[in-house]
């Protein structure tokens, strides 16, 4: 068998395990799993658009310029779509404003509900996702403080090097040993970690 014959072979039984969409409808489906704005998109309309309203819009652009023969046709229908996509842009361009102010509404109403005083309030980057780094760093502290309760004290810098390293930064940033400064906080070393 030569390399081709055994790359296709390979291809074959690779294509045999795949787990995309194999009906006709799920094909469809997965072609829009792409499409944010569709300003760009090869299909004109998008789910949620009325195909009534394109074509009425067509209908007055033929109405107020009146093309005569094949190129004035496809000129205005070209307008037609480039009008249709910027009517899109505007709605998704106010959408995004939109959703950048709910933020400071947002906070303002977290803060009010919780009462929160001055300097305490919820603020809009409160609201804002994790950087990567922080979420992968709160996930090791998570996994750490589900074995605590089965640490030993003296092993606790081997099994739960991120939050010894924590522990170690505080109790030296006050001036204490690692288990004085535990014994200052209510159910030790869960509660340093609570805190």
């Amino acid at each position: 068998m030569s390399t081709t014959e055994q790359r296709l072979a390979a291809n074959r039984a690779n294509a045999l395990k795949s787990t995309g969409p194999r009906s006709a409808e799920g094909k469809i489906e997965a072609k829009k799993n792409a499409t944010r704005h569709g300003l760009l998109s090869t299909r004109l309309l998008l789910d949620d658009e009325c195909p009534s309203e394109f074509q009425s819009l067509l209908v007055e652009l033929h109405a107020a310029l009146g093309p005569v023969g094949f190129m004035e046709l496809a000129l205005v229908e070209r307008l037609a779509v480039a009008l249709w996509r910027q009517r899109r842009l505007v709605t998704a361009e106010t959408a995004a404003i939109g959703l950048g102010r709910r933020t400071r509404w947002i906070s303002g109403g977290v803060t009010s509900e919780m009462g929160l005083g001055y300097g305490s309030e919820l603020k809009e980057e409160d609201l804002q996702p994790f950087d990567p780094d922080q979420l992968a760093w709160c996930k090791t502290i998570i996994a750490e403080v589900q074995k605590l309760e089965q640490i030993d004290p003296a092993s606790l810098s081997q099994l739960a090097p991120s939050i010894f390293e924590q522990l170690k930064s505080d109790a030296d940033e006050d001036r204490e040993s690692i288990e004085s400064f535990l014994a200052s906080h209510k159910d030790g070393i869960t509660g340093f970690v609570a805190e």
